[in-house]
């Protein structure tokens, strides 16, 4: 037979060249060469791992129990864990990278569990038991959830993954928020009374607290009359009549009884009875300027371009010698800026000290309980029973922007239903015949 002609194929290209050549064998050699260098050849390899002498009986001839099998099963390594071994014979590139020392080879899941169990019954102790919980309660909340987190604590675990292990765990890490620490105002919990609503108060004392009882009643009592006087007393009492005589003028005015009558000669000279057009300016005749009106309004042009180059120059000479006022009135301007702001953080700090509006209601403060001079016996057992605890604690939580102000919520008054018949329905109501008379 006639051997069989090779097609001529172009191989100008590199992509050519890799489609047509055959290059297995290459490759071939270069895998062989590289798992070599990972693995190392027979002729560097010892005797002791490439021979060995039989000691012992053969496997067949000896009878292992099913107990036995199992140590040696559980005393291998897990095949899911033999990617991890390191069988290289590559040296490591890096020579100064930080080499881990008594690393321990890989061991059974099971008996690393099987170790722990028998080393944690010795070295067990009690958890320790953190003492901000309820005495009553069965629950002991312990500091486990913190061993846990410190346990899963590694640059290879994220936040997510954390959280997510302890959910699942039952010991879930919750967020405080900062709003639960953060103090909703700088008031004390408790504001001690004034030394004159003692049950036996000084001479002084109690004339201090009835003065400033006086001047809170005074100014309510101003407040009204003001409101009063700018409302009410605005607006004078008349009768019905006088009334409807005002509304009537009011409405009259302006419907034309009171025209003003023109003589004839104004109307003549309103209305022209002339039909001939004139224009109130004259016409406008285009007449071309002389060479000397241009010359003066070219001079004119030229002077006041001067006059206004001069007065620039004169603004920066000013400007020049106004420096030191300028600095001045910069100076005054940024002591003006930081008073008002040391001012407004003065406001700012007061506040922390005042009720803020929380709701539709705003604080009010509530009246003081005063016991007039008859009431005051200066026994504790004869003393007048006056105001209410619970009542002082809640306008306090109020005061502290703990609990929005609101008022008292009365029985809601309900409007009595209209009920009418429709005029399709309008007539005679027949009765049924059982019906009681």
């Amino acid at each position: 037979m006639k051997g069989v002609k090779k097609k001529k194929i172009s191989k100008k290209n590199k992509s050519a060249w890799r489609k047509h050549v055959d290059i297995t064998d290459v490759d071939n050699f270069l895998e062989t060469s590289r798992l070599e260098e990972r693995i190392g050849t027979i002729d560097d390899a010892p005797d002791s791992s490439l021979f060995q002498v039989d000691k012992t009986p053969s496997k067949k001839s000896q009878k292992t129990s099913v107990k036995s099998k199992r140590k040696v099963i559980l005393s291998r390594p897990l095949k899911c864990l033999s990617s991890l071994e390191n069988n290289s014979k590559v040296t490591d590139p890096l020579t100064k990278r930080d080499k881990v020392k008594n690393r321990k080879n890989i061991v059974t899941m099971k008996h690393s569990a099987k170790s722990n169990s028998k080393l944690g019954k010795a070295d067990e102790k009690q958890p320790q038991i953190a003492f901000d919980h309820d005495l009553w309660n069965d629950d002991k909340p312990t500091v486990e959830v913190e061993k846990k987190k410190s346990e899963l604590e590694d640059k290879w675990f994220t936040k997510k993954i954390i959280d997510h292990n302890l959910r699942n765990t039952g010991v879930a890490a919750f967020k405080v928020p900062k709003t639960a620490v953060k103090k909703t105002s700088k008031l004390t919990a408790f504001e001690p009374p004034h030394p004159g609503m003692s049950y036996n108060p000084k001479k002084e004392d109690y004339v201090s607290l009835m003065d400033g009882v006086v001047s809170d009643e005074t100014n309510i009592i101003k407040k009204n009359n003001h409101l009063d006087r700018v409302t009410t007393q605005m607006f004078k009492k008349i009768s019905a009549e006088e009334r409807d005589k005002q509304i009537l003028q009011e409405m009259s005015a302006g419907l034309g009884f009171d025209v003003e009558i023109k003589q004839e000669d104004e109307i003549k000279q309103e209305f022209p009875d002339e039909e001939t057009y004139s224009t109130i300016n004259p016409p406008v005749e285009s007449k071309p300027k002389s060479k000397q009106a241009l010359r003066k309004k070219a001079e004119e042009r030229k002077r006041r371009n001067l006059l206004q180059k001069s007065k620039i120059e004169k603004k920066k000479i000013s400007d020049i010698i106004q420096i030191g006022r300028v600095k001045q009135a910069i100076v005054k301007r940024e002591m003006k800026v930081a008073n008002r702001r040391n001012k407004e953080e003065k406001e700012e700090e007061q506040k922390n000290f005042q009720p803020r509006r929380l709701g539709p209601m705003a604080f009010k403060e509530v009246d003081i309980d005063v016991a007039y001079p008859e009431e005051i016996t200066g026994n504790l057992r004869t003393t007048k029973v006056t105001g209410n605890i619970l009542k002082d604690r809640y306008v306090s939580l109020q005061k502290r922007n703990m609990v929005a102000p609101s008022k008292r919520q009365g029985v809601r008054k309900r409007h009595k239903v209209k009920s009418y018949v429709k005029n399709t329905h309008k007539g005679a109501i027949v009765k049924p015949i059982n019906a009681k008379k």
